[in-house]
């Protein structure tokens, strides 16, 4: 049985907190708490589910008190808007099922799915409604086809449209693993082999060195960067030209070879993982140039055909202007569409219901509902483990765009992943090879970001039990560990210093027993654990230290790899992700103190830019730091980042993989360059005398 329905999601007048700044716990480090949760979800060994609604916070919640929950909430709802009253009346009915649909006394029947279905569906509604999302559309697969499918939620909120699977999404980043099989369908077809130089095909290709400070930056060359390290996210090439990511108008992703010239790497080939868009968008040329074909009709004609997947498409038409999912923001409201510049890095167009089928080729070894679309070999290979001699990756294994066993739960075995990012999109695709299971889900709703990829595990889980009949035992616990009663002098002294994180530049001051930092505007505390390892804490409304179920269950521990010190997060089984890299800061040179102050984005005619500035001043240490200054996506960048000089006077960001190493030039009219833009400097005003 496969279950379709949609709900009116509600309207921004009637959203629960459509003002951040309203919401209880808003500062910073809540509003980026998908980004410390979703780096420890990867690291942890049960792979935790953290979002909230039916998968964590209420988990538990006894019948009454969520039948009172659930009222106040049909009340709240009721009264917002006429139009809603049929919602609110289905939220009603979820208040008399209590906390949902109940597991059988006797277990689940291996086979039997009817649990899986009816509890995803009920937590699915949850999911929507706790995290105020416009929707959410979600798969589940089988070697054999569909086994759930499922929207909620409204596609375009400003015209009542609702979602449905198949509605077109867009699926960012997710474009990739197309990209990966057709340069595997033309290595099949003698055209390419994935060991040879890029400039083989694109001739013309140039970028200049990375930086000469890293372990062997002094032995790069050109021709080190292939395909195969495009695909694996170790050809250090930039992640993104920030500056002209996106674009008003269509034009030839080729170009990007140009702007790419006047560029430098920003790591040595095979130096550590390093996720790039550019690569994919070379790529890209690559499969037109040998094929013959456009990047689009290439996939048509060779993936979405054989796919079934004809609606399909990497570039805008009228079916798709008029029936993708709009974006909406935070607060719920349809705000225009961006347009990707790197088209086959992340512009994939395609409903729920097609990526699905997709899903269901992958674990049927290369062969959609038109035909085979690879060979199973090469679907195998592309499944490998490429990157096994890169100390700084922790062991985290990447394979030919697939991320690798990027699940450490037990009971999944060997896992595939991939997600997908786009403003007010994201996108999570997860296979199970062993056990024949596969998810897909995305949402068009900026709120959603974590949650689609915590909602598909979740979706795994339940998929999972209702196949084998075998109790999943996940512990939801956070696995604490207690914090030692007598610290260690010289590990906390080892400890102290700066450290490049995913949100920005980090200092941990010594203070007796401990560490402090502010990590996202929020003061943290740094202290020894019982086993040897670092935990955190916070602090409460100023006053007390506390330690949440999201922060109890996180290890840390300081390993020396490459001449780098890491900062690494241990899970329960040992698993290791690298977290920050510690650095000495370099104080600025003068000729750069006399550069401080804010530089405005100036971009080209057809640039849509997601930077409006930057502002460069000198930190506490002595060294140079930058900021971008709020957009409307990013209305709150709290983060700054430290700089270190190389040698032609040009700054790189400190630290190690994406949005790190990126390279700051000045020209000669004192204009910075940053990610293929450029920023003129904001000349202060005088006061009138």
């Amino acid at each position: 049985m496969l279950v379709q329905r949609s709900f009116p999601a509600r309207e921004a007048s009637g959203r629960r907190g459509s003002d951040e700044r309203s919401r209880p716990n808003s500062g910073p480090l809540w509003r980026n708490r998908h980004v410390l949760l979703d780096f420890w979800d990867r690291a942890c060994a049960d792979e935790r589910v953290q979002t909230a609604g039916p998968m964590s916070t209420r988990r538990g919640v006894p019948p009454r008190i969520a039948a009172c929950l659930g009222l106040l909430s049909w009340v709240r709802l009721a009264v917002a808007t006429p139009a809603r009253l049929w919602w609110s009346i289905s939220c009603a009915c979820l208040v008399a099922c209590g906390s949902g649909p109940v597991r059988p006394a006797q277990g689940v029947p291996k086979g039997d799915l009817s649990f899986f279905r009816e509890r995803l569906s009920y937590e699915l509604r949850e999911v929507v409604e706790d995290n105020d999302l416009s929707s959410i559309s979600i798969a589940v697969v089988d070697e054999h086809g569909l086994l759930f499918e499922e929207a909620f939620g409204f596609a375009n909120a400003e015209d009542g449209v609702f979602a449905t699977p198949h509605t077109p999404y867009r699926w960012g980043s997710n474009s990739k693993l197309f990209v990966m099989l057709a340069l595997l369908q033309l290595e099949d077809a003698g055209k390419v082999s994935l060991d040879a130089p890029l400039t083989t095909y694109i001739p013309e290709f140039t970028i200049g060195p990375p930086p000469s400070d890293l372990p062997g930056a002094a032995q790069w060359k050109l021709s080190d960067i292939t395909l195969r390290s495009m695909l694996t996210h170790h050809s250090g090439l930039p992640n993104d030209l920030v500056t002209t990511m996106f674009i008003k108008r269509a034009e030839p992703f080729e170009s990007v070879i140009d702007k790419l010239a006047p560029m430098n790497a920003e790591f040595p080939v095979d130096y550590v993982q390093s996720y790039s868009n550019v690569a994919f968008a070379l790529l890209g040329v690559v499969i037109e140039r040998v094929s013959g074909e456009s990047f689009d009709a290439y996939m048509q004609h060779h993936l979405f055909y054989p796919l079934a997947m004809r609606s399909a498409s990497f570039v805008w038409n009228d079916y798709l202007e008029e029936n993708v999912a709009r974006s909406h923001d935070a607060s719920g409201k349809v705000v225009p569409r961006r347009r990707l510049f790197t088209v086959p890095a992340g512009s994939l167009m395609a409903s729920t219901h097609q990526m699905a089928g997709f899903a269901t080729g992958v674990l049927r070894g290369g062969v959609g509902e038109g035909g085979r679309f690879i060979s199973k070999a090469q679907l195998s290979r592309s499944m490998k483990a490429q990157n096994a001699g890169v100390a700084l990756d922790f062991g985290q294994e990447q394979g030919l765009a697939w991320f690798v066993n990027p699940l450490a739960r037990r009971w999944y075995g060997p896992s595939l992943a991939h997600g997908g990012g786009l403003p007010h999109h994201f996108s999570a695709f997860f296979l199970l090879p062993q056990s024949k299971l596969g998810v897909v889900a995305v949402t068009n709703c900026q709120r959603g970001h974590g949650v689609v990829q915590r909602l598909a595990l979740r979706a795994l889980e339940l998929a999972l039990e209702g196949k084998t009949g075998a109790p999943v035992e996940v512990d939801h616990s956070p696995n604490e560990v207690p914090f030692s009663d007598e610290p260690d002098d010289a590990e906390l002294d080892s400890w102290a210093g700066h450290y490049a994180t995913p949100f920005g530049d980090v200092t941990l001051l010594r203070s007796d027993d401990h560490l402090e930092a502010e990590l996202a505007g929020r003061k943290m505390f740094v202290r020894p654990l019982a086993d040897g390892t670092m935990g955190l804490s916070t602090e409460w409304l100023g006053l007390f230290e506390v330690r949440p179920d999201q922060l109890a269950a996180m290890r840390f521990a300081l390993e020396q790899v490459e001449g780098q010190t890491i900062v690494v997060g241990v899970g329960a089984d040992g698993r290791r992700r690298p977290f920050a890299s510690k650095y000495e800061p370099v104080p600025a040179p003068p000729i750069w103190r006399k550069r401080v102050g804010t530089y405005v984005y100036q971009p080209g005619p057809n640039e849509d830019p997601v930077l409006r500035g930057l502002e460069l001043y000198v930190g506490t240490s002595g060294a140079l730091m930058a900021r971008s200054l709020p957009t409307e996506v990013a209305p709150e960048l709290p983060e700054s980042f430290a700089l270190r000089p190389v040698e032609d006077g040009s700054m790189v960001v400190e630290g190690l993989g994406r949005t790190h190493a990126t390279r700051l030039t000045v020209d000669e009219r004192g204009d910075l360059h940053v990610s293929g833009g450029r920023f003129s400097k904001r000349e202060r005003r005088t006061a009138r005398p």
